[in-house]
Formats: C-alpha cells, structure tokens, sequence
C-alpha cells in the first residue's frame, strides 16, 4: 500500500501541466459559454493565462480581432451604405505597433476568411480589402500567422490585388491543410498565384489536405497538380481537373499510402489503362481512399472504377459523366452499390451529367423505380443532377426519410430547368423530412407549391408543419418550381421560415446554375422569370426566421 501511495504523486508529477490545462479549456470552451468563462480564467490566475489565451485564439473565423490588436489609433471604423461596417488602417504602421499584434497572432492555428458564414459579430463588421495589402506589403515573406496549421478562404473582396493578397498571407511554412475557393483571375494574378503555391510547398512533408476550387485556369490547374505530386503524406487532394490527367499522374496517385480523398479526371482510354494497372497491383491501389470524385465520360467508366477499388472503406462517391445515362443504367448502377464491399460504409453519393439528355426521350426520365436500390443504403448525403427529369411522390419522399435517419443533405435536380410540368412532390410533403431526418443542413428538390394541405391550419395561427423542423438547415433550394398565385407567397414562407428556421439562403434553378451562357439552348430561358417570386418568397422567410430566433432567444 506504501508504493502505492508513493506512485499516485510521481505519475501526476510526469503530466505536462500546459498541456493538461489546454485540454481542459477547451472542454470548457465547448459548453454554452465556454468562451467566456474562460476569459474570466486567463484574468483569474498566472498559470492559466497561456494556456487560455491559446484557446481562445487558436480558431478564428476572421481577422478581425487580431487587426484589433493594433494602436488604436492606427485604426478606423467607418459605415457602409448596406449597414456594415469595415475596418480600415488609418496611417502606416511602424515597427513598434506590430508588437501586441504578434503577441496574439502566434496563438492562432486556425482560420476561416469566409463570409458565408453564420456569425452575427463579422456579418456587420468586416476587414477593408486595403488592410491584407498593407499587411503583405509590410511583412514581406515573413508569416503572419507564423503557427497557422490549416485555413479556409474564398475569393470575396471583388478587388483582384487585395484578394490575391489575402490568400498569399495563409501560405505559412507550417500549414497542413488548405481549403480555397477562387472564382475569376486574370492570367497575371493566377501566374501570382502559382508562383507563391510553387514556393508553399517546397517542403514534401509539409501537407496533408489540399482543396483547390476555381473558374477554369490552366496556369493555376499545373500548380495545383505539381503541389499535390510533390507531397508524400497527403490525405487529400481536390480540385476540379478540366485537363484529362496522364497515366503517370493517376498511377502516383494511386501508390499514395495515405491519400484518403481524391478527384481525378480520366477518360475511357486512360481509365482503360489505369485500370488495368489497378487490378495486377490489388490491395496497393488505393489502399486509403475512403472519398473518390472522377470525371469521365459515361456512367459505365464509373462502374468500372467501383469495380477495382474494393474497399470496404469507401464512404463517398462523387461523379461527373458528359453522356447522361439511361434510367435503366442508374437504376443498375444504384443496385451494384449494394453489392460492393462497401455497401455498409458508403454515406454520400453525388452523381452529375454535365450534357442533358435528348429532349422528349422517355428512357432518361429517373423515377421512384430508378432510386429505390438506394434506400438500402444508409445516406447522409445524395446528390443527384442526372440530366433528365427526375419524377417522384410525396410517398416516396417519406420512404427516403425513414430510410435514411442521418441525412444531412439531400438536392434533387436543383439545377434543372426543363420541367414542363408541375412537380409531384408537395411542401406538406417534405414535412416526414424534418420528421425523421432532423440533421438535414441542405435541401433541394423541385416542389408543388399548392397550399392547401396546411392552408387551414396556418390561417388558424397554427404551425404550417405540425411542430416538425430542421435543426439547422441554412439552405433551400426549389429547382424550377412555380408560384402560380403571388397571393400564396407569404404562406409559402411562413411553411419554410417554421421548416426551416435557420433559413439563410432560398434557391431557384436560375439563381443556382446561373444565366445559360450566349447561345446556349440546351436550357430553357423563356421561364427565367419564374425565379423572381421565390425572391420575395425569402425575404419573407428569412425574416420570419429571423423573428423566430428572437423568441427562442427571449424564451430562454
């Protein structure tokens, strides 16, 4: 008993005393005012000063915060016509002003420069364009944030030099992970671009998730690709390829131990010989992937894929196809997903054609028929852009929720344009969704707009969906459904601000895949107007949302 007593003290001894309090601030940090008891704590004691500055800076969802660090007086607010404000430098900045800055910005590990994001305090107060120029300028090569370890950023700024600025001020030495959302750059900013990516991963230990989404540039497409090639460790590797990738390229890939989520571009030739590399190699290739996203030309290249990687980790699918399939190939794809090893594992199934199909040409058309190999599955997300009509009930609506409890984004042909008919599935009908499906964070689906199922029940001041709603689903996308009656617009929102009532954003097809480019006629146009009820329909919503936030607050 003696020893015993003895070892208890030495064990406790052995802890690292930091490293112990970190992990306890951030289970604080975790509960419902985590953040400011510990606030509290850092001003409470010496010894959890650090440790409580740590975890209050290591995840920041803006700059904003460290850039109030500076003087005071080196700063200024100033209001903006729509209501927000920005923050802006108010003189050049000397050596001696960066010090608290520093101080604080060694403490962050992590960051999102991102605006669609759901935080009151940086919707109405944001960082000038100016400052993240001022900043590159003023730091050179040295890191800003010289402890960064993964960010998440997106081309927001609208001013080509300040966003290339602030995407060059995340490439520290130290960074792992990388999420990056670029829309349109010239040829001299993407070469900017290139040129810095070039030199961020010199080191081939250095990363292990790259997700890279832009417009089409074949300057920045070869930088990508030789950053990923030249990484040893990596995890994951995305980017939206418009180059078909040579065997050389796919077979690296493949032999890459530790790569778990990867998007390849192939087509039949190429995926022939892969393929066939593939099988003599077994086990070797691929032996990680868990998320696999390809772009091809049919959906039997896709199978044919499925049909090599066997393993029972597999857990994502994503794929894009130029011909668009016939409703009996779907179907025969969706029943082979049963019988691959991964049946039990697999949660998420996206699948696209970016050519439509034949007008008038029944055999594409996908029915209840064509989806119903699915529900064996247990999905948490589905994605479905087939390039032809996709025809369901309200019954089946209701067999998908119960057969999938852990969806948490269901879109069905929320980019298609070509119905020609009303919808069979009814906003009453969505209500087993938020029924059995709670989680649900996105949807999207063509809808009958009647309101005559909760019609009553609404004009009677009852809740329209019977006290069922989402959690958290922020956005709702309507295809190219119709409001035939401008009367039944605010009753529609009143059914989706009580569905969903963390609304932020309500999509048509137009609003989501944007104008057909000149001359396009592979999209209808003539019913574009269709788009501008439902813009009334969610400034409604979201302000009812908004109403219904505030109650639960002041209930609470």
């Amino acid at each position: 008993m003696a020893d015993s007593g003895l070892a208890a003290p030495t064990m406790h001894r052995c802890l690292r005393v930091p490293e112990l309090l970190t992990h306890i601030f951030q289970m604080i940090q975790a509960e419902p005012g985590g953040s400011a008891t510990i606030a509290v704590l850092a001003r409470t004691a010496k010894c959890f000063h650090d440790a409580a500055l740590d975890t209050l800076w290591q995840t920041q969802a803006s700059l904003v915060p460290l850039v109030k660090c500076l003087p005071e007086d080196s700063l200024t607010e100033t209001r903006e016509d729509d209501g927000m404000r920005k923050l802006s430098l108010s003189r050049e900045l000397a050596p001696e002003d960066w010090t608290r800055f520093k101080v604080y910005a060694e403490r962050i590990r992590a960051i999102r420069l991102d605006p669609y994001q759901y935080s009151s305090y940086f919707a109405i107060l944001k960082l000038a364009g100016s400052v993240y120029v001022t900043f590159k300028k003023c730091i050179g090569n040295a890191p800003l944030l010289p402890n960064l370890r993964s960010f998440q950023w997106s081309q927001v700024l609208n001013n080509e030099s300040e966003d290339v600025a602030s995407l060059l001020l995340m490439l520290n030495p130290k960074v792992s992970s990388m999420d990056v959302v670029l829309s349109t750059l010239s040829d001299d900013a993407a070469r900017e671009v290139a040129t810095a990516l070039s030199n961020f991963g010199e080191n081939p230990a250095q990363l292990r998730n790259i997700r890279i989404i832009s417009t089409p540039s074949a300057i920045l497409e070869e930088a990508v690709l030789a950053l990923g090639l030249r990484q040893k460790h990596l995890q994951e590797f995305h980017y939206k390829w418009q180059k078909q990738m040579t065997f050389e390229t796919v077979s690296h890939l493949s032999s890459m131990n530790n790569l778990q989520q990867v998007s390849i571009r192939a087509n039949r030739e190429i995926s022939r010989e892969v393929l066939k590399w593939g099988k003599e190699r077994g086990g070797h290739f691929f032996p990680s992937l868990q998320l696999l996203a390809l772009t091809t030309d049919s959906l039997d290249i896709c199978e044919a894929w499925l049909s090599t990687i066997r393993h029972k980790g597999l857990n994502s699918i994503t794929f894009t196809v130029d011909n668009p399939p016939t409703a009996n190939a779907l179907r025969d794809f969706f029943t082979k997903l049963n019988d691959h090893p991964a049946h039990d594992s697999l949660r998420k199934i996206r699948f696209s054609s970016s050519t439509p199909s034949p007008r008038g040409n029944g055999q594409h058309v996908v029915t209840e028929d064509t989806l119903s190999p699915l529900l064996r599955l247990d999905l948490s997300v589905l994605k479905l852009e087939p390039g032809a009509h996709i025809e369901i009930t309200d019954d089946f609506v209701a067999r998908m929720a119960r057969a999938w409890p852990r969806l948490r984004m269901l879109e069905l042909n929320a980019e298609w344009r070509r119905y020609a008919f009303a919808p069979s599935v009814t906003l009453a009908g969505l209500i087993p969704l938020a029924q059995h499906c709670p989680d649900v964070g996105a949807l999207a689906l063509a809808i009958n707009t009647d309101v005559s199922a909760f019609q009553a029940a609404y004009e009677d001041g009852h809740r329209p969906t019977g006290g069922h709603s989402f959690r958290q689903c922020h956005m709702f996308g309507v295809g190219p459904s119709a409001i035939t009656r401008e009367a039944d617009q605010l009753m529609i929102a009143g059914f989706l601000s009580d569905l969903c009532p963390d609304l932020v954003s309500l999509q048509s097809a137009w609003t989501r895949a944007g104008p057909p480019a000149e001359g396009d006629t592979t999209l209808d146009q003539e019913n574009e107007e269709m788009s501008e009820p439902w813009k009334q329909v969610e400034k409604y919503a979201r302000e009812m949302a908004r109403v219904r936030r505030q109650e639960r607050m002041w209930m609470e």
